[in-house]
């Protein structure tokens, strides 16, 4: 009966390290990015379409680097996700935005994990493009806010000085668009409320995708 339950035993331990292979060859090919880090964030390993999104040409480039070197908010969104999985375990859906080698940007989600590896934490995070399945307005939002509703969703998320820069914005979008309804939509009119010349005034229409934009060199 020991023999049989010894055998029972390494058939059940050869089976499991079978399936954690599969497992990982499974990560290895997933469409979303995918990297393994140090408790500090530093990368061990990192799949396909983490280096695709990453800009990168080898996994070797991103070893040893801080993942935070690549995500929107720096250090601000690792310092988010490592105490979110130092507390609970486990992050899911985190918002933000991606920055390859290249300079390309992605929003993407960021779900994560904590395991331990030796008697040492290490995380686990995939990571989703969704670029794609969101509207080019809701894309322009994320960037710029168009109301201070939306404004306060941020805090927390972005650093004071860029909510102050967006505040701002935001004060000026509403200004303009007040002007344009006061003077039903007569530029000329809505300029001199707002003390701008009409070239200043048509160069914010075009930041800020108001109405229909005259073309370049128009004043």
């Amino acid at each position: 009966m020991l023999r049989i339950a010894g055998a029972a035993t390494d058939h059940a331990a050869a089976t499991s390290t079978k399936l954690k292979a599969k497992l990982l060859k499974l990560m290895e090919s997933a469409p979303d990015g995918f990297a393994v880090t140090s408790a500090d964030g530093r990368v061990i390993t990192a799949n396909s379409a983490f280096l695709q999104i990453a800009q990168l040409p080898n996994e070797e480039r991103a070893r040893g680097e801080t993942i935070d070197k690549w995500l929107g908010r720096g250090e601000v969104d690792l310092d988010i996700l490592t105490g979110a999985l130092r507390q609970h375990g486990s992050v899911r859906l985190y918002g933000t935005t991606f920055r390859g080698d290249l300079g390309e940007e992605s929003e993407v989600e960021i779900s994560a994990a904590s395991v331990m590896n030796g008697g040492r934490p290490c995380f686990g995070f995939a990571i989703r493009d969704v670029s794609r399945r969101l509207p080019d307005d809701t894309r322009r939002d994320r960037r710029l806010p168009t109301s201070f509703d939306h404004l306060s969703d941020l805090i927390g998320r972005v650093a004071l000085k860029d909510l102050v820069r967006e505040a701002t914005d935001v004060i000026e979008r509403l200004c303009i668009e007040a002007a344009l309804e006061m003077t039903g939509d007569n530029r000329a009119s809505a300029a001199e409320i707002l003390g701008l010349s009409r070239q200043s005034l048509y160069i914010k229409l075009r930041r800020y995708g108001i109405g229909d934009l005259p073309s370049e060199g128009a004043v």
